[in-house]
Protein backbone atom coordinates (compact mmCIF):
# COMPACT_ATOMS: atom_id res chain seq x y z
CA UNK A 1 0.00 0.00 0.00
CA UNK A 2 1.07 3.89 -1.18
CA UNK A 3 2.30 5.63 1.58
CA UNK A 4 0.31 9.41 1.57
CA UNK A 5 2.15 12.76 1.61
CA UNK A 6 0.11 15.95 1.70
CA UNK A 7 1.90 18.92 0.48
CA UNK A 8 0.28 22.59 1.38
CA UNK A 9 1.92 25.30 -0.76
CA UNK A 10 -0.34 28.48 -1.11
CA UNK A 11 2.10 29.42 -4.18
CA UNK A 12 -0.06 32.42 -5.24
CA UNK A 13 3.31 33.21 -6.64
CA UNK A 14 6.14 31.28 -8.18
CA UNK A 15 9.33 31.39 -6.88
CA UNK A 16 12.39 29.37 -5.86
CA UNK A 17 10.21 27.64 -3.27
CA UNK A 18 7.55 26.12 -5.23
CA UNK A 19 9.73 25.37 -8.45
CA UNK A 20 11.71 23.54 -5.95
CA UNK A 21 8.65 21.53 -4.93
CA UNK A 22 7.52 20.53 -8.16
CA UNK A 23 11.22 19.22 -9.02
CA UNK A 24 11.10 17.10 -6.34
CA UNK A 25 7.47 15.98 -6.91
CA UNK A 26 8.53 15.16 -10.15
CA UNK A 27 11.87 13.80 -8.96
CA UNK A 28 9.73 11.06 -7.20
CA UNK A 29 7.79 9.90 -10.22
CA UNK A 30 10.47 10.01 -12.61
CA UNK A 31 14.25 9.89 -11.55
CA UNK A 32 15.53 6.14 -11.93
CA UNK A 33 17.51 6.27 -8.37
CA UNK A 34 14.14 7.15 -6.75
CA UNK A 35 12.13 4.53 -7.63
CA UNK A 36 12.09 2.14 -5.31
CA UNK A 37 11.29 4.83 -2.72
CA UNK A 38 9.09 6.90 -4.75
CA UNK A 39 6.81 4.29 -6.43
CA UNK A 40 5.26 4.00 -2.72
CA UNK A 41 4.51 7.50 -2.17
CA UNK A 42 0.53 9.05 -2.90
CA UNK A 43 0.73 12.60 -3.52
CA UNK A 44 -1.61 15.30 -2.63
CA UNK A 45 -1.25 18.82 -2.77
CA UNK A 46 -3.21 21.62 -1.30
CA UNK A 47 -2.65 25.02 -3.14
CA UNK A 48 -4.50 27.98 -3.71
CA UNK A 49 -5.15 27.21 -7.36
CA UNK A 50 -2.77 29.24 -8.84
CA UNK A 51 -3.47 28.36 -12.82
CA UNK A 52 0.78 28.36 -13.92
CA UNK A 53 2.18 25.97 -10.91
CA UNK A 54 -0.79 23.84 -11.25
CA UNK A 55 0.19 23.93 -14.73
CA UNK A 56 3.46 22.95 -13.79
CA UNK A 57 2.20 19.58 -12.17
CA UNK A 58 0.96 18.45 -15.72
CA UNK A 59 1.06 14.74 -16.06
CA UNK A 60 2.00 13.82 -12.90
CA UNK A 61 0.23 11.38 -10.29
CA UNK A 62 -0.98 14.27 -8.29
CA UNK A 63 -4.32 14.71 -6.43
CA UNK A 64 -5.06 18.94 -5.93
CA UNK A 65 -7.05 20.48 -3.45
CA UNK A 66 -7.80 23.94 -3.59
CA UNK A 67 -7.61 26.09 0.07
CA UNK A 68 -7.41 29.71 -0.06
CA UNK A 69 -4.32 30.66 2.72
CA UNK A 70 -4.10 33.75 4.46
CA UNK A 71 -2.09 36.36 4.13
CA UNK A 72 0.27 37.13 7.13
CA UNK A 73 0.46 41.12 6.93
CA UNK A 74 -1.36 42.91 8.19
CA UNK A 75 -1.39 41.11 11.74
CA UNK A 76 -4.85 41.82 13.11
CA UNK A 77 -7.39 39.98 14.55
CA UNK A 78 -9.45 39.56 11.62
CA UNK A 79 -6.45 37.76 9.77
CA UNK A 80 -5.72 35.35 13.11
CA UNK A 81 -9.57 34.55 12.43
CA UNK A 82 -8.90 33.66 9.10
CA UNK A 83 -5.80 31.37 10.24
CA UNK A 84 -7.77 29.18 12.23
CA UNK A 85 -10.72 29.41 9.51
CA UNK A 86 -8.23 27.60 7.42
CA UNK A 87 -6.75 25.44 9.80
CA UNK A 88 -9.86 23.77 10.31
CA UNK A 89 -10.70 23.25 6.84
CA UNK A 90 -7.22 21.74 6.23
CA UNK A 91 -7.50 19.64 9.36
CA UNK A 92 -11.06 18.22 7.97
CA UNK A 93 -9.18 18.06 4.23
CA UNK A 94 -6.41 15.76 6.57
CA UNK A 95 -9.07 13.71 8.36
CA UNK A 96 -10.57 12.50 4.79
CA UNK A 97 -7.26 11.82 3.36
CA UNK A 98 -5.29 9.67 6.33
CA UNK A 99 -1.97 11.51 4.82
CA UNK A 100 1.10 9.48 6.80
CA UNK A 101 2.75 12.80 6.41
CA UNK A 102 2.23 16.56 5.87
CA UNK A 103 4.89 18.48 3.90
CA UNK A 104 4.48 22.45 4.47
CA UNK A 105 6.38 25.15 1.92
CA UNK A 106 5.68 28.10 3.07
CA UNK A 107 5.55 30.71 6.21
CA UNK A 108 1.45 30.70 5.95
CA UNK A 109 1.46 27.00 4.92
CA UNK A 110 3.45 26.00 8.54
CA UNK A 111 1.39 28.07 10.44
CA UNK A 112 -2.00 26.86 9.02
CA UNK A 113 -0.67 23.11 9.32
CA UNK A 114 0.92 23.26 12.42
CA UNK A 115 -2.50 23.38 14.01
CA UNK A 116 -4.64 21.45 11.94
CA UNK A 117 -2.14 18.21 12.04
CA UNK A 118 -1.79 18.36 16.51
CA UNK A 119 -5.56 16.21 16.18
CA UNK A 120 -4.15 13.95 13.77
CA UNK A 121 -1.76 11.30 13.37
CA UNK A 122 0.53 12.67 10.33
CA UNK A 123 3.63 13.74 11.08
CA UNK A 124 4.69 17.40 10.10
CA UNK A 125 7.54 17.89 7.84
CA UNK A 126 8.32 21.76 7.53
CA UNK A 127 10.60 22.96 4.25
CA UNK A 128 11.88 26.07 5.34
CA UNK A 129 13.14 28.68 2.53
CA UNK A 130 13.13 32.07 4.72
CA UNK A 131 14.82 33.91 6.75
CA UNK A 132 11.17 36.00 7.54
CA UNK A 133 9.27 33.62 10.34
CA UNK A 134 7.73 35.90 12.98
CA UNK A 135 9.68 35.40 16.05
CA UNK A 136 7.32 35.06 18.74
CA UNK A 137 5.44 32.48 16.12
CA UNK A 138 8.65 30.11 15.33
CA UNK A 139 9.60 29.39 18.89
CA UNK A 140 5.96 27.46 19.18
CA UNK A 141 5.84 26.29 15.92
CA UNK A 142 9.22 24.67 15.67
CA UNK A 143 8.21 22.10 18.20
CA UNK A 144 5.43 21.06 16.60
CA UNK A 145 7.11 19.24 13.23
CA UNK A 146 8.91 15.97 13.42
CA UNK A 147 11.62 17.21 10.94
CA UNK A 148 12.61 20.89 9.49
CA UNK A 149 14.49 20.52 6.26
CA UNK A 150 16.72 24.04 5.36
CA UNK A 151 17.61 25.11 2.01
CA UNK A 152 20.66 26.67 3.60
CA UNK A 153 23.00 26.70 6.61
CA UNK A 154 22.31 30.30 6.92
CA UNK A 155 18.39 30.05 7.39
CA UNK A 156 19.18 26.42 9.49
CA UNK A 157 21.58 29.18 11.78
CA UNK A 158 19.09 31.94 11.16
CA UNK A 159 16.50 29.63 13.11
CA UNK A 160 19.01 28.69 16.12
CA UNK A 161 19.53 31.69 16.91
CA UNK A 162 15.63 32.17 17.68
CA UNK A 163 14.96 28.82 19.03
CA UNK A 164 18.08 27.79 20.56
CA UNK A 165 20.59 25.08 19.87
CA UNK A 166 18.44 22.45 21.24
CA UNK A 167 16.83 22.37 17.78
CA UNK A 168 19.78 21.79 16.27
CA UNK A 169 19.18 17.98 15.30
CA UNK A 170 15.52 18.46 14.30
CA UNK A 171 17.10 20.55 11.14
CA UNK A 172 18.31 19.25 8.52
CA UNK A 173 20.22 21.23 5.42
CA UNK A 174 19.01 20.31 1.74
CA UNK A 175 20.04 22.71 -0.51
CA UNK A 176 17.44 23.23 -3.95
CA UNK A 177 18.48 20.81 -6.80
CA UNK A 178 18.65 21.33 -10.10
CA UNK A 179 17.11 19.25 -12.73
CA UNK A 180 20.10 18.27 -15.56
CA UNK A 181 18.09 16.81 -17.99
CA UNK A 182 16.00 19.66 -17.97
CA UNK A 183 18.89 22.39 -18.27
CA UNK A 184 20.50 22.57 -21.92
CA UNK A 185 23.56 24.13 -21.57
CA UNK A 186 23.43 26.01 -25.24
CA UNK A 187 27.19 26.91 -25.00
CA UNK A 188 28.22 23.36 -24.26
CA UNK A 189 32.12 24.55 -24.45
CA UNK A 190 31.28 27.61 -22.83
CA UNK A 191 31.77 29.98 -25.91
CA UNK A 192 29.13 32.36 -24.94
CA UNK A 193 28.71 34.08 -28.24
CA UNK A 194 26.97 37.82 -27.33
CA UNK A 195 27.86 40.38 -24.26
CA UNK A 196 23.95 40.13 -22.38
CA UNK A 197 24.46 40.52 -18.39
CA UNK A 198 21.62 39.75 -16.37
CA UNK A 199 19.13 39.79 -12.93
CA UNK A 200 16.42 37.23 -12.08
CA UNK A 201 14.05 38.11 -9.61
CA UNK A 202 11.01 39.45 -8.41
CA UNK A 203 10.27 43.08 -8.61
CA UNK A 204 11.61 44.33 -4.77
CA UNK A 205 13.79 46.44 -3.26
CA UNK A 206 15.56 43.94 -1.53
CA UNK A 207 16.40 42.06 -4.66
CA UNK A 208 18.82 44.84 -5.16
CA UNK A 209 18.31 45.43 -8.92
CA UNK A 210 18.81 49.35 -8.35
CA UNK A 211 21.94 48.57 -8.13
CA UNK A 212 22.53 46.17 -10.94
CA UNK A 213 21.15 49.71 -13.12
CA UNK A 214 23.56 51.37 -11.37
CA UNK A 215 26.53 49.40 -12.69
CA UNK A 216 25.38 49.09 -16.17
CA UNK A 217 26.69 52.61 -17.27
CA UNK A 218 29.88 51.60 -15.11
CA UNK A 219 30.35 48.86 -17.58
CA UNK A 220 29.78 50.66 -20.48
CA UNK A 221 32.49 52.73 -20.12
CA UNK A 222 34.83 49.43 -21.19
CA UNK A 223 31.70 47.65 -22.85
CA UNK A 224 29.77 49.51 -25.11
CA UNK A 225 28.21 46.71 -26.95
CA UNK A 226 26.99 45.31 -23.32
CA UNK A 227 23.33 44.77 -22.90
CA UNK A 228 20.97 44.58 -19.76
CA UNK A 229 18.26 42.07 -18.87
CA UNK A 230 15.95 42.46 -16.07
CA UNK A 231 13.70 39.37 -15.53
CA UNK A 232 10.91 39.45 -13.44
CA UNK A 233 7.50 41.36 -12.47
CA UNK A 234 6.00 43.34 -9.57
CA UNK A 235 3.70 41.84 -6.82
CA UNK A 236 0.38 43.11 -8.25
CA UNK A 237 -0.90 43.09 -4.85
CA UNK A 238 2.15 44.84 -3.03
CA UNK A 239 2.52 48.41 -3.08
CA UNK A 240 5.94 48.66 -2.43
CA UNK A 241 6.54 46.61 -5.05
CA UNK A 242 4.80 48.52 -8.20
CA UNK A 243 6.44 51.86 -6.73
CA UNK A 244 10.12 50.56 -6.96
CA UNK A 245 9.68 49.25 -10.55
CA UNK A 246 8.07 52.68 -11.02
CA UNK A 247 11.84 53.80 -9.54
CA UNK A 248 13.72 51.29 -11.82
CA UNK A 249 12.26 52.56 -15.29
CA UNK A 250 13.06 55.91 -14.04
CA UNK A 251 16.56 55.24 -13.10
CA UNK A 252 16.98 54.06 -16.20
CA UNK A 253 16.05 57.17 -18.17
CA UNK A 254 18.24 58.71 -15.80
CA UNK A 255 21.26 57.04 -16.28
CA UNK A 256 20.41 57.27 -20.24
CA UNK A 257 20.46 53.92 -20.42
CA UNK A 258 17.17 52.98 -22.18
CA UNK A 259 18.12 51.65 -25.39
CA UNK A 260 20.59 49.18 -23.26
CA UNK A 261 18.15 47.54 -20.75
CA UNK A 262 15.79 45.04 -21.45
CA UNK A 263 12.87 44.59 -19.12
CA UNK A 264 11.62 41.35 -19.49
CA UNK A 265 8.76 40.86 -17.08
CA UNK A 266 7.89 37.36 -15.80
CA UNK A 267 9.19 34.29 -17.66
CA UNK A 268 7.77 31.35 -17.50
CA UNK A 269 11.09 29.28 -18.44
CA UNK A 270 14.34 31.36 -18.05
CA UNK A 271 16.57 28.73 -18.98
CA UNK A 272 16.30 30.04 -22.79
CA UNK A 273 17.30 33.54 -21.68
CA UNK A 274 19.93 33.16 -18.88
CA UNK A 275 22.03 30.65 -21.21
CA UNK A 276 21.99 33.27 -23.70
CA UNK A 277 23.74 35.87 -21.29
CA UNK A 278 27.87 35.62 -20.63
CA UNK A 279 26.95 37.06 -16.81
CA UNK A 280 24.23 36.39 -14.11
CA UNK A 281 24.13 39.24 -11.93
CA UNK A 282 22.70 38.11 -8.26
CA UNK A 283 22.19 41.58 -6.58
CA UNK A 284 20.19 40.75 -3.27
CA UNK A 285 20.75 43.67 -0.31
CA UNK A 286 19.56 40.88 2.50
CA UNK A 287 20.12 37.71 3.33
CA UNK A 288 19.13 35.33 0.46
CA UNK A 289 17.65 31.63 1.96
CA UNK A 290 19.69 29.97 -0.75
CA UNK A 291 19.67 31.89 -4.47
CA UNK A 292 17.86 29.21 -6.88
CA UNK A 293 18.81 31.03 -10.15
CA UNK A 294 22.44 30.82 -9.03
CA UNK A 295 22.49 27.26 -9.34
CA UNK A 296 20.16 27.91 -12.36
CA UNK A 297 23.07 30.04 -13.74
CA UNK A 298 25.73 27.71 -13.21
CA UNK A 299 24.12 24.80 -14.81
CA UNK A 300 23.59 26.37 -17.63
CA UNK A 301 27.39 28.28 -18.35
CA UNK A 302 26.35 31.32 -17.08
CA UNK A 303 28.71 32.82 -14.55
CA UNK A 304 26.91 34.30 -11.84
CA UNK A 305 28.28 37.23 -9.60
CA UNK A 306 26.50 37.47 -6.87
CA UNK A 307 26.28 39.71 -3.28
CA UNK A 308 28.10 37.95 -0.40
CA UNK A 309 25.30 37.35 2.11
CA UNK A 310 23.14 34.07 3.07
CA UNK A 311 22.60 31.37 0.66
CA UNK A 312 25.04 32.46 -2.33
CA UNK A 313 28.18 32.15 -0.16
CA UNK A 314 27.47 28.71 0.26
CA UNK A 315 27.34 28.26 -3.27
CA UNK A 316 30.13 30.16 -4.61
CA UNK A 317 33.90 29.84 -4.26
CA UNK A 318 34.88 33.25 -4.85
CA UNK A 319 37.11 33.44 -7.69
CA UNK A 320 37.02 29.68 -8.84
CA UNK A 321 33.51 29.37 -9.70
CA UNK A 322 31.73 32.63 -9.98
CA UNK A 323 31.89 36.06 -8.04
CA UNK A 324 31.08 37.36 -4.76
CA UNK A 325 30.77 41.06 -3.91
CA UNK A 326 29.89 43.37 -1.12
CA UNK A 327 25.55 44.10 -1.30
CA UNK A 328 24.87 47.56 -2.79
CA UNK A 329 28.32 47.92 -4.40
CA UNK A 330 27.63 48.86 -8.23
CA UNK A 331 31.02 49.38 -8.41
CA UNK A 332 32.32 45.84 -7.09
CA UNK A 333 29.54 44.29 -9.51
CA UNK A 334 30.94 46.91 -12.37
CA UNK A 335 34.28 46.09 -11.85
CA UNK A 336 33.95 42.02 -11.32
CA UNK A 337 31.53 41.87 -14.59
CA UNK A 338 33.62 44.14 -16.89
CA UNK A 339 36.79 41.50 -15.44
CA UNK A 340 34.41 38.72 -16.91
CA UNK A 341 33.71 40.22 -20.51
CA UNK A 342 37.04 41.32 -21.49
CA UNK A 343 38.70 38.11 -20.52
CA UNK A 344 36.82 35.45 -22.49
CA UNK A 345 39.64 32.56 -21.17
CA UNK A 346 38.92 33.03 -17.56
CA UNK A 347 34.71 33.35 -18.03
CA UNK A 348 34.73 30.10 -20.08
CA UNK A 349 36.90 28.41 -17.20
CA UNK A 350 35.07 29.79 -14.33
CA UNK A 351 31.76 28.40 -15.94
CA UNK A 352 33.12 25.26 -16.32
CA UNK A 353 33.98 24.85 -12.70
CA UNK A 354 30.58 26.21 -12.06
CA UNK A 355 28.71 23.41 -14.23
CA UNK A 356 30.94 20.75 -12.34
CA UNK A 357 29.78 21.88 -9.12
CA UNK A 358 26.01 21.44 -9.79
CA UNK A 359 26.73 18.52 -11.33
CA UNK A 360 28.40 16.75 -8.55
CA UNK A 361 26.48 18.70 -5.29
CA UNK A 362 23.53 20.41 -6.61
CA UNK A 363 21.84 17.87 -9.26
CA UNK A 364 17.91 17.53 -8.74
CA UNK A 365 18.39 13.31 -8.50
CA UNK A 366 21.20 13.36 -5.60
CA UNK A 367 19.17 16.16 -3.41
CA UNK A 368 15.64 14.54 -4.13
CA UNK A 369 17.33 11.04 -2.95
CA UNK A 370 17.82 12.75 0.17
CA UNK A 371 14.69 14.43 0.41
CA UNK A 372 13.22 10.87 -0.21
CA UNK A 373 15.13 8.88 2.35
CA UNK A 374 13.60 11.69 5.05
CA UNK A 375 10.17 10.91 3.67
CA UNK A 376 10.82 7.16 4.43
CA UNK A 377 12.78 7.67 7.96
CA UNK A 378 9.77 9.80 9.26
CA UNK A 379 7.12 7.66 7.96
CA UNK A 380 8.67 4.27 8.73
Amino acid sequence: MKKKILIVDPADFLGGAELFMVDVVQAFVSAQALRKICTSFEVHLVTSGNKDYLERYKGLPVTFHVLKLPRLKPISPITLGKFLVASKKLAKLIDKINPELVCTNSVRAHIVASRAVQKTKAKLLWFLHDFTFPGFLLKRLIKIPTKVIANSQAVKGSVLESVGQEFEQKIEVIPNGIDLEKVKVQNTNFKMQNVKVGIVGRIVPWKGQEYFLRAAPLILEKVPEARFVIVGEAHAHSKESMEYEKKLRNLVKELGIEDKVDFRGYIKSVYDEISSWKVLVHASIEPEPLGRVILEGMALGTVVVATDIGGPREILENGVDGYLVEPENSEEIAEKVTRLLLDQKNCSKIAEKAYEKVKSRYSLEKIAGKIGEVFQRITS
